[in-house]
């Protein structure tokens, strides 16, 4: 497995109500690309913020998507943002990323609500590949998270959740969506962590790492660089979200990769954690924390590091955790800088 960086949520500058620039799909990928992205998911908005014909819209974003996919070196998506389903004020709790539908589907459009994406999502699914998540919630959760919605086939589509969002500085931590996502893990969902560029700019998306602002990106694991092996990653949340552009890191919970189901016979877990930055000349970049997370986000594990290079080998009982996770931390111990997708102790694999 290899670690490829990229985005599962951006957008054009022209084609919603608050891009600043002109820039459309085309320019977006190209940007993109030719800034090192391994791999990006367009996400305009689908609702009324969004492109004045989004039939037009989605089948161009495709194609651009399609256009500048080039194996081992660039996947481009094309999705949506199903926005606004909380109201017209644009509730940032209604928003959600969708991946793979026939239909640019409008979330303010009469008989719109989370059960009938959900069942649309399902329906889809039966003949093609299709995939959610939930973008920037509140810290009690997304609204779509709520338990009345969780069925096995639901869980199965729905594979992230962002756990950071835009830029970060050491004012904006972006510790509420933390929370949020130990909440959604806590509810049941089989969830892996996000960053969001949410860019709605070419500038903020090819913006550059500094002392000052750290625009985050989503880690994934995948033998390869395609369309096929991306999708797949989601779909096995081997995923997770750094602060850092460059960030890489691993692990594998007795012998299975991050993401996996362990079963509930799991009582003793085996860890072995790696994690590098390779730029070793930037003091920040130091890896100086990192932990195992259990049930409602307590720390089970913890080891201090002064490194850019550390393996961990940790051994801990699970105990009542339906889940553990991996976080880290660089430079200063408080900030947060990489969460890694969970294992499950589930009684048997929730896909289907």
């Amino acid at each position: 497995m290899r670690v490829y960086f990229g985005t599962t949520h951006a957008h054009t500058g022209a084609d919603n109500n608050h891009g600043p620039d002109d820039s459309h799909a085309r320019d977006v990928f190209e940007a993109a690309k030719a800034d090192g992205f391994d791999f990006l998911l367009l996400t305009e908005h689908s609702g009324p913020s969004g492109p004045e014909d989004p039939v037009a819209f989605y089948a161009d974003a495709q194609a651009q998507a399609g256009a500048f996919t080039e194996d081992e070196v660039f996947v481009g998506l094309a999705g949506y943002e199903y926005t606004e389903n909380a109201g017209s004020d644009d509730d940032d709790q209604g928003h959600m990323t969708v991946y793979g539908t026939d239909d640019f589907v409008n979330a303010m459009a009469r008989g719109s609500t989370f059960e009938a994406l959900y069942e649309y999502l399902v329906d889809e699914s039966t003949t093609h590949r299709v995939l959610a998540g939930f973008n920037h919630p509140r810290p009690r959760g997304h609204q779509a998270s709520a338990r009345r919605y969780l069925n096995r086939d639901v869980r199965h589509l729905v594979p992230f959740t962002e756990a950071f969002n835009g830029y970060v500085t050491d004012e904006k931590p972006d510790i509420h969506l933390y929370r949020a996502y130990i909440n959604h893990l806590e509810r049941g969902w089989r969830v892996a962590p996000t960053c969001a560029l949410d860019s709605h700019s070419l500038m903020r998306l090819t913006q550059d790492e500094s002392d000052r602002e750290r625009p985050c990106r989503t880690g994934l694991l995948a033998p390869n660089l395609a369309k096929g092996a991306v999708l797949r990653a989601f779909m096995a949340r081997r995923i997770y979200a750094s602060t850092d552009q460059n960030l890489r890191a691993r692990y594998t919970a007795n012998d299975r990769l991050m993401g996996s189901v362990l079963g509930r016979q799991s009582t003793r877990v085996h860890f072995d954690i790696k994690l590098s930055d390779p730029d070793t000349q930037r003091q920040r970049d130091r890896i100086t924390r990192v932990q195992v997370i259990g049930r409602d986000g307590r720390v089970v594990a913890s080891r201090n590091f002064n490194a850019h290079q550390v393996r961990w080998r940790v051994s801990v009982s699970r105990g009542r955790s339906s889940y553990l996770l991996v976080r880290a931390f660089t430079n200063d111990p408080q900030q947060l800088s990489a969460i890694l997708a969970p294992v499950w102790f589930w009684k048997r694999s929730p896909t289907r």
